[in-house]
């Protein structure tokens, strides 16, 4: 069941590949249309501050379309940090592309270290009674206005296991990549980690306008302090090919900030306030692990239209999670061919949190799971919400192992599902502590209303079939039991 140590050799050989790849370029010469970094005074030594280069470099790229920014192998270190306010303020931007049209940024084995080497004090109030600290860490690419580019082939480091913050204080502005109002861009070969708030956070809703078309690919976002990924106001996002670990896990003192996602669609504002609803987004090929709160969440149908999700790998199985695993209610989705690991006591939830309260219900279409496997530690791994009737998820060709390593007296509950049809689900004896004769049931239907195809399997000799509860207002049909049921 457990694949932490198969993900940490994919994990290894992909950032390998991504050196590989770099290094094959070392030294190479500047072309027409391309300007190199240094031709602004930055260094790459690990030591020299190099933040006032990389601004020059970012403000003459925004001014040139259509040119290459090109950062040879080297650490490029930016020992500024911001103080936004107060009378210790310091006048640091993040390095902010503003603007730019059809650009690219190209690291040749190039790492960019941001101070992290700083104390955030709790300095005033605001949002709600939360505390807040006017000091925070330069993002190193801010994107705002632009469209067009590509940023390919960094490691950003945030360098959050050297800060330290006042008990309470929020998390602020800050992480590895940024992007507000842009539109048309990609992000690859990126590995991103160590940022007090988000290894990337898309599409801010600057001036009220939505990203568009942005692509996400062969991007490692580990050990941030809030999130992986933050998709915010993004209308047409495909994630591809990605790794979010460890989010939450920050080493050092520092800690973590709710809600530790590995990636989590969450808009803040819907038309009209902003021009686009969010929507439109695919993970495929992705990896979430060991983060410390939810693998991958959304619980928004009144803010994000659909959400797609193929041949990816979710794995919840330290005990320090969050207790759900994944949570994916958008208005409209699909989770295809999925493969989920989850220990007790982390379920995989079908519905949303908040997402099925009665206000939201309008706004919900449908949600379709196929194909998928789901491994479980006990009964309780995969559940839908058991409190709103004919909710329109359809659950169907999947797989459940249960596989309890000791006696469990919960059940998996697929409530108020619209279909449940053709899935296999096996329950190891290990994981059922009552009698045979069905005192205990190992699976809920109640509020589903059809209900037919599936398949029980079980190494429980003389388990009853009354151990499925079928509601009464529902219809089922065309169920069969393995020969260990009598």
């Amino acid at each position: 069941m457990r694949h932490t140590t198969l993900n940490s050799i994919v994990l290894s050989l992909f950032i390998c590949a991504v050196v590989q790849f770099t290094a094959s370029s070392l030294a190479r010469p500047a072309t027409a249309g391309t300007v190199i970094v240094t031709a602004f005074g930055a260094k790459g030594d690990g030591i020299t501050d190099d933040y006032n280069a990389l601004k020059a470099a970012a403000k003459y790229l925004c001014s040139n379309p259509g040119l290459t920014l090109e950062f040879p192998q080297g650490t490029y270190h930016i020992s500024e940090y911001r103080i936004d306010g107060g009378p210790m303020a310091n006048g640091v931007t993040d390095i902010i592309y503003d603007g730019c049209s059809n650009v690219r940024i190209i690291g040749v084995g190039a790492k960019i270290d941001v101070n992290g080497s700083f104390h955030r004090s709790f300095d005033y109030t605001a949002g709600g009674g939360y505390h807040y600290s006017y000091t925070n860490g330069v993002i190193p690419f801010n994107f705002q206005n632009s469209s067009g580019f590509i940023i390919d082939g960094f490691e950003l480091n945030g360098n959050v296991d050297k800060t330290t913050r006042d008990p309470g204080v929020a998390e602020g502005n800050t992480g590895g990549i940024w992007t507000g109002n842009c539109h048309n861009y990609t992000i690859s070969g990126v590995y991103v980690h160590h940022f007090a708030m988000d290894g990337l956070y898309l599409g801010s809703g600057l001036n009220s306008k939505a990203d568009t078309n942005g692509i996400v690919d062969q991007v490692t976002s580990t050990n941030n302090a809030r999130q992986g990924l933050s998709i915010i106001q993004v209308r047409g996002l495909q994630v591809l090919n990605s790794v979010f670990s460890n989010t939450g896990r920050t080493g050092g003192s520092y800690g973590n900030h709710a809600p530790s996602d590995g990636a989590d669609v969450e808009p803040n504002a819907v038309p009209p306030t902003v021009d686009l609803e969010t929507g439109g987004i695919l993970f495929q090929n992705c990896i979430f692990e060991n983060n410390l709160g939810v693998q991958l969440a959304c619980d928004m149908p009144q803010g994000v239209d659909s959400i797609d999700v193929e041949g990816s790998l979710f794995e919840a199985e330290s005990a320090d999670d969050y207790t759900i695993a994944f949570c994916l209610m958008p208005a409209s989705g699909t989770v295809n061919n999925c493969t989920f690991n989850v220990s007790n006591p982390h379920c995989v939830l079908l519905t949303g949190v908040s997402g099925t309260k009665p206000a939201n219900l309008p706004y919900f279409k449908q949600t379709v799971f196929s194909n998928n496997v789901f491994n479980v530690q006990d009964n309780a791994g995969v559940l839908s919400d058991p409190g709103v009737p004919k909710i329109n998820v359809d659950f169907t060709d999947n797989r459940i192992n249960v596989f309890a390593p000791g006696p469990d007296k919960t059940y998996l509950k697929l409530r108020n599902l619209a279909l449940v049809q053709g899935n296999t689900i096996y329950v190891d004896a290990k994981g059922y502590s009552g009698p045979p004769n069905g005192a205990q049931y190992v699976l809920l239907y109640d509020g589903s209303l059809n209900i037919s195809g599936n398949k029980y399997e079980t190494d429980l000799c003389g388990a009853s079939k009354y151990l499925i509860f079928y509601p009464p207002q529902g219809i089922a049909t065309d169920e069969t039991w393995s020969a260990n049921f009598n």
